[in-house]
């Protein structure tokens, strides 16, 4: 037997707002809240969280916008940024496709696999040395994007879900 789901479609300017209010806290409120200098990435939350509740070709669209608006505003590795962004989160997609749906733990552990997935790629696509910043980076990130999954998550579910008839 397969678990595999119908998946929803997700509205698409709901979506686009959620990115542009993440952006807009990443980058005002976040910043003066974050842990050691690093704050989590709400962006790429709301890509991965997408990428969950609509499939791999959604998420993977919404990782390149999210990816794309974060190298615009960074003015560093622009394509890096928005290819990783793109294959975590179609790579999230992929897989939360086969699972048995959770609305707290299930999207949690994907959003950590896939933050830490999106920070290895970027590391293979722009390298940093010594390698031991980008990890503690890589690590500290995806624990908070973690722990922003939830609220993410749900919102998603709840506003940016097309109802069915």
């Amino acid at each position: 037997m397969s678990l595999d789901r119908p998946l929803p479609q997700l509205r698409p300017p709901v979506v686009l707002a959620m990115l542009i209010v993440a952006l807009a806290l990443q980058t005002t409120v976040l910043s003066a809240a974050a842990i050691g200098g690093i704050k989590p990435d709400l962006v790429l939350v709301v890509a991965l969280c997408t990428g969950l509740l609509s499939g791999p070709a959604p998420g993977a669209a919404c990782g390149a916008a999210a990816g794309l608006m974060e190298g615009y505003l960074q003015g560093t590795h622009l394509g890096a940024l928005g290819a990783t962004r793109a294959l975590a989160a179609f790579a999230v997609g992929m897989v939360e496709t086969r699972l048995v749906q959770d609305r707290v733990v299930i999207p949690s552990v994907m959003v950590l696999l896939g933050s830490l997935a999106a920070h290895g790629l970027y590391f293979i696509m722009a390298p940093e040395f010594p390698v031991g910043r980008p990890v503690r980076i890589a690590v500290t990130e995806s624990l908070l994007n973690m722990v922003f999954t939830p609220l993410v998550h749900l919102s998603l579910a709840r506003w940016g879900l097309a109802k069915r008839r």
